[in-house]
């Protein structure tokens, strides 16, 4: 299911994401990890590197090495580029909506 639609991302979404950065994004290194259903202790198993370490990439406490890059991009298995982008922004115009589990679960229901 595609949650972020072309209409949405156009009417919603600032341009200005799109924009490569200089290092990996820790947005998209935790939004691959979670992608491929990863705990930061399993993705630090297959990457041969100390949990603590790849906690502190995850979180952007500190940049990832070059080197340490080729890790994330086969254990990942996402394209390089996925990981230089700005994290998106929403434009002061974007509806928020807020939804508890019920609503949420009822939603689901076609209620």
């Amino acid at each position: 299911m595609t949650w972020i639609t072309p209409e949405f991302k156009r009417d919603y979404i600032d341009p200005e994401e799109t924009r490569p950065t200089k290092y990996p994004n820790p947005y998209y290194l935790q939004l691959a990890r979670k992608a491929r259903g990863l705990s930061i202790a399993e993705l630090a198993e297959m990457m041969d590197e100390p949990k603590s370490q790849v906690g502190k990439w995850d979180y952007g406490e500190e940049e990832v090495p070059r080197e340490k890059m080729f890790k994330y991009l086969n254990a990942l298995q996402f394209p390089k580029s996925f990981f230089y982008r700005q994290s998106p922004r929403m434009k002061p115009e974007t509806p928020i909506f807020i939804c508890t589990s019920d609503s949420y679960d009822n939603w689901l229901k076609g209620g």
